[in-house]
C-alpha cells in the first residue's frame, strides 16, 4: 500500500479519479451550454469545494483527545444562467384559464381574417375550452 500526498496534481489518483472526473464533467456541461447559447454572455461558474473535518481519538489521559485523522470530501458546483423565454401575451376566459394566439403569441388580441365572421364582420373567438 502506498500513501500519496494530497495535492491538486494527485486528485486524479484519488478514488479512481472520481473527483477529477466530476470536475471535468462540470466543465463539459458549461462548454455545452456556451455552445447552445453563444449570445448569452453571462458567466458559467464551476466551484470546486474541499471540506475537511477532524476525527478525534481519546488519548491515554482521560478527557484528552488527539487528532486521529481527517475526513474530507469534494463538492463540485455548477452555476449556469437560467433559461428563459420571451414574454408572451395571454388572455383569460370566464373559467379562469389562460389562452394565447397561435399566430401571434406576442399579442393575444391580434386577429386574422379567419377570426372574422363573414356575415356579421365581427371577430369570433372560442374561449370556452
Amino acid at each position: 500500500m502506498s500513501l500519496i500526498p494530497l495535492s491538486l496534481e494527485t486528485v486524479k489518483d484519488l478514488d479512481g479519479g472520481r473527483p477529477s472526473l466530476a470536475f471535468s464533467h462540470a466543465v463539459e456541461q458549461c462548454v455545452l451550454d456556451c455552445k447552445d447559447r453563444p449570445m448569452d454572455e453571462r458567466a458559467r461558474k464551476i466551484s470546486l469545494e474541499f471540506s475537511l473535518s477532524p476525527v478525534a481519538e481519546e488519548s491515554d489521559v482521560a478527557g484528552v483527545f488527539n487528532l486521529a485523522s481527517v475526513e474530507g470530501g469534494f463538492k463540485i458546483k455548477v452555476a449556469m444562467p437560467n433559461r428563459q423565454t420571451k414574454t408572451y401575451s395571454f388572455g383569460i376566459n370566464r373559467q379562469g384559464k389562460l389562452f394565447f394566439s397561435e399566430t401571434s403569441p406576442g399579442n393575444v388580441a391580434q386577429t386574422t381574417f379567419e377570426d372574422v365572421d363573414p356575415e356579421s364582420g365581427r371577430v369570433k373567438r372560442d374561449l370556452e375550452e
